[in-house]
């Protein structure tokens, strides 16, 4: 799948902040696509590595989950922006640009995850209650560890009891 992204400068911060916050999760198609498919199109601030507004607590991503296909990318961000600047928000979508039904938040500050959080978790938006958590890092590795692959089972006349391995 190929991959597009832009910088765009504006001639003032207030323009950039304006543009962000009406555009964020707009659904657009690309010019010249021959599939006519819309996706939502992110906007987050450009970020050098040594930005001061980059947050060193890592509690500041949210997991959301439970959201009615009825929510765009866009109505997600506008919901999410009233407790705090958004570093990044994403409406998760499938290969024809609709919802899944779960998407991420990002905020500046851990403070505003934790109000949001705390107000949006299993509030009722657009006829689903959303479950609101903290994004833990990690753990969908963990679980895939416990699990193993195999290869070259035999098709005729195989059944459970024959994969059945004893511990000792």
């Amino acid at each position: 799948m190929l991959r597009t992204h832009a910088f765009v400068t504006f001639d003032s911060r207030d323009n950039a902040e304006r543009a962000r916050n009406e555009l964020n999760g707009v659904k657009i198609s690309a010019k010249y696509a021959t599939n006519k498919i819309t996706k939502p199109v992110r906007l987050c601030r450009y970020e050098t590595k040594g930005s001061d507004l980059l947050s060193d607590n890592t509690r500041t991503n949210l997991l959301i989950k439970n959201v009615s296909k009825e929510i765009s990318a866009h109505s997600l961000f506008n919901i999410f922006r009233q407790f705090g600047d958004i570093k990044s928000c994403k409406l998760v979508v499938d290969y024809l640009g609709n919802s899944k039904g779960y998407g991420y938040v990002s905020f500046y500050k851990f403070e505003d995850a934790e109000r949001a959080l705390n107000q949006l978790n299993e509030k009722n938006i657009g006829g689903k209650s959303i479950r609101v958590n903290f994004l833990e890092h990690g753990k969908r590795i963990e679980k895939k560890k416990n699990n193993i692959y195999v290869k070259h089972i035999p098709k005729n006349n195989f059944n459970d009891e024959q994969l059945e391995v004893k511990l000792k």
